[in-house]
């Protein structure tokens, strides 16, 4: 597909092409505008709307803004994209207690998973529908856990507490069983449904019986009475009270779970006007075990499924201990509770019926997500490994999840907080290759990848490469869009690796002018040393002394600093008479021998050549200036620059950086022919229009 792209902050357009199902590498330097290309398509495919924050500078706030906004075009067929940059790494990686988001649907939850998890929760159906279809079923779970909470938390000898609800409504006996005499004019209202409310309201009203001896209310007299009517804050407690009826209520509610024995022994409690004897704390110690083991049995059997089987060894016993015996409920053996559990027995029953089918369902699936947690943990710590990283990862179970965990060589502990651990290149290379598997899972349409390898060294760089676009669990065969400014990748996949990766990779330089990006496609062919290309300018029709610079570097490259390379040496540095110049020496006049071996070779490759009139014409700034301005390649430009200038800027910046960044040291091994691609930043040579000509 071609995409263009329009008034995108510093893009007036940009056509881009992208082959589907390949890495289609985009490579250019700095300030070409790779990230704003891959945020246009972002924006286009996820919310079009954002796309108007790329507005340019240059048309905000004028009569143009409309004329001029961000557009994408030819992108139609992208519904999804994934990107790897910061964002991802911030929302994504190293979390708490995983090192990727939902590891589980990133690395376990295949197609292949799916299936057979089908296969195994059909077989437990059977149960899940008595759960679900049977409302008394569901009832007894959340009433007996009501119950349950009533006796507060249980000790390692006790299951009743005093600090519970029972305990504080029963446990210093039943006040309202044994009323005071002198309160007996007040049992109406102690033993309404209301009580509770009655007692805090007349409780409240103590402090206004001392204002008079008038009722507060008919305005009788109270003087006799005073003393009974303060009497009830002291014998009766709201509170108690309040936990009284609630245990009253429930108790009565669930009468129907407990057996006739049981319901006796409560009744005997809610009478009682002592405290409880020893007796019956044990009976409500045995109630409240029995509720227990009823409730873990219920739980067990709404949560039986894949994960809560995985470990079994034979999954027939597992299910045969989860039937309930009620010989041992003494306290819950009602009829009620009874023909529930019986119920559940009875699915039971059906269930063991299947148990080897079952078995042989779970074993299938415990083997498969086996082998996908081996197939990923292999992928992951080769990476590691090869890439010199002291650290691999594990995938182990979690409840009904699984979670990838980091351990390092030296420990036997795993840990999940990377980003507190890892060096920064650590965490950016291990978080590619965890961005390809979140690929893997998603399928998206496009897969972005914006410059992520530049920083690493050639080792790390090419054990990402191969990570991600050679094994079989990799980007290979997806369509990828690649950004970067760095060449190396390249040159390991399209010339060093080329029988490895050119059939799933194609590249191209982005080159930007005055707001225009155009493509030159990059073939294997065009990838070559940079001894390559100055023998290439040295035979070209390129000016004669666009030819001496590149002759002087061959010579360089071949460390021959001889007579050749010390003649033109001399012509570049505008010497009438030749010296010759060599470490830990002093510098000489070359002799007449030197000169005459060295313009004979030179004549070999460069037949027009001669010394005086190439002096002449070197010396002749306009000259050179006029040889500046109809030479068309940035490379060669810098090159004639340096020669007008000695390698001079008012910019210590520029200075370093037409000296060094391009000059000899620093040249690639292997590169792209600097006469088709313009790999030097307009900006430098804008730099050196301004120093020639003024201001540009």
């Amino acid at each position: 597909m071609e995409v263009t792209i329009k008034n995108c902050n510093s893009i007036d357009e940009a056509k881009i092409k992208i082959v589907e199902n390949k890495l289609n590498i985009k490579y250019g330097i700095n300030g070409t505008g790779k990230s704003t290309i891959a945020k246009a398509l972002i924006h286009n495919t996820t919310d079009p709307s954002l796309l108007i924050s790329l507005l340019p500078f240059k048309h905000r706030g004028g009569d143009n803004e409309n004329k001029f906004q961000p557009h994408v075009e030819g992108a139609e067929s992208i519904q999804s994209i994934e990107i790897f940059n910061e964002d991802f790494i911030n929302q994504f990686i190293f979390k708490e207690d995983d090192l990727v988001e939902n590891s589980f649907e990133i690395f376990i939850k295949t197609k292949e998973y799916d299936i057979r998890m089908v296969e195994v929760e059909r077989n437990l159906e059977e149960l899940r529908t008595t759960f679900s279809s049977n409302e008394n079923l569901t009832q007894i779970v959340r009433d007996l856990l009501e119950l349950s909470q009533y006796f507060g938390k249980s000790t390692k000898t006790q299951s009743y507490s005093a600090a519970s609800t029972i305990g504080k409504g029963i446990g210093k006996g039943n006040k309202l069983v044994s009323i005071p005499q002198q309160l007996i004019s007040f049992s109406d209202y102690l033993t309404s449904e209301v009580n509770v409310e009655w007692i805090n309201w007349q409780i409240k009203g103590n402090k206004y019986i001392d204002i008079s001896s008038a009722c507060p209310y008919c305005t009788s007299s109270t003087q006799d009475k005073k003393d009974i009517i303060k009497s009830i804050e002291k014998e009766f407690d709201s509170k108690a009270i309040e936990h009284l009826n609630k245990l009253k209520e429930i108790t009565n509610r669930l009468s129907r779970y407990f057996s006739e024995e049981a319901n006796n022994k409560f009744s005997s409690l809610f009478s009682s006007a002592t405290n409880i004897s020893k007796e019956g704390q044990g009976f409500l110690n045995r109630l409240k075990d029995e509720i227990d083991v009823l409730l873990d049995k219920l739980n067990a059997l709404k949560t039986l499924s894949f994960y809560s089987l995985r470990e079994v060894e034979k999954v027939v016993e597992k299910i045969s201990a989860m039937k309930i015996d009620m010989q041992y409920q003494q306290n819950l053996s009602s009829t009620e509770t009874i023909t529930i559990v019986n119920e559940v027995n009875s699915s039971l029953d059906k269930v063991i019926t299947q148990a080897g089918k079952i078995q042989g369902e779970i074993a299938k699936q415990k083997a498969q997500i086996e082998r996908t947690i081996q197939e990923h943990k292999s992928g992951i710590n080769a990476f590691l490994k090869y890439a010199g990283y002291r650290y691999s990862i594990e995938i182990t179970p979690e409840g009904e999840t699984y979670k990838m965990k980091l351990r390092h060589e030296d420990s036997a502990e795993a840990f999940t907080e990377g980003n507190k651990h890892l060096s920064f290149g650590e965490r950016n290379a291990f978080s590619i290759v965890l961005f390809m598997y979140n690929c893997l899972s998603k399928k998206p349409d496009l897969i972005i990848l914006d410059d992520p390898i530049s920083s690493f060294d050639r080792n790390k760089k090419f054990a990402l490469i191969d990570t991600l676009f050679r094994k079989t669990s990799s980007l290979k065969g997806k369509t990828v869009l690649m950004f970067t400014h760095d060449i190396e990748p390249i040159v390991d996949m399209l010339f060093v690796k080329n029988e490895v990766f050119s059939q799933g990779t194609v590249a191209s330089f982005l080159e930007s002018h005055n707001g225009v990006i155009r493509e030159i496609p990059i073939l294997s062919s065009d990838i070559i040393s940079f001894s390559e290309v100055c023998e290439d300018v040295v035979k070209s029709d390129h000016d004669e002394i666009v030819k001496l610079i590149h002759l002087r570097r061959l010579h360089e490259i071949w460390n021959k600093k001889e007579m050749v390379y010390q003649l033109i040496s001399n012509l570049f540095h505008k010497r009438d008479v030749p010296v010759f110049m060599e470490v830990g020496f002093e510098d000489r006049i070359m002799t007449s021998d030197e000169i005459n071996c060295a313009i004979d070779k030179i004549e070999r490759e460069i037949p027009s050549f001669n010394y005086d009139s190439t002096l002449s014409r070197l010396k002749d700034e306009n000259e050179m200036i006029e040889l500046y301005k109809s030479t068309k390649h940035h490379h060669a430009k810098l090159q004639i620059f340096r020669i007008i200038k000695q390698d001079k800027h008012d910019s210590n910046v520029i200075t370093k950086f037409i000296n060094e960044s391009y000059h000899i040291e620093n040249e690639y091994v292997m590169q792209l022919h600097p006469s088709k691609y313009e790999s030097i930043p307009r900006f430098i040579i804008d730099e050196c229009d301004k120093v020639l000509f003024g201001t540009i």
